[in-house]
């Protein structure tokens, strides 16, 4: 996770040629939509976690909200 201008963005990456599912958790409550940049949509959140689907190469950028919250 990087911090930029009070936002915290994901920048996850599926490098093995296969598919996977990946759960995040985060230090705090994430907001219940999160979006995912560069791909016009959003995610679902719950909580402090996340839930992505990768593609084989497959990279998410994802916008976590505001920082520390």
């Amino acid at each position: 996770m990087k911090r930029c201008d009070g936002r915290e963005t994901l920048i996850a990456v599926n490098a093995p040629p296969e598919p996977c599912e990946i759960t995040f958790e985060a230090s705090h409550k994430l907001p219940a939509q999160v979006k995912l940049l560069f791909e016009d949509r959003t995610a679902p959140a719950a909580g402090k976690r996340l839930t992505l689907s990768f593609k084989p190469l497959e990279v998410h950028v994802v916008d976590l909200g505001p920082a520390g919250r």
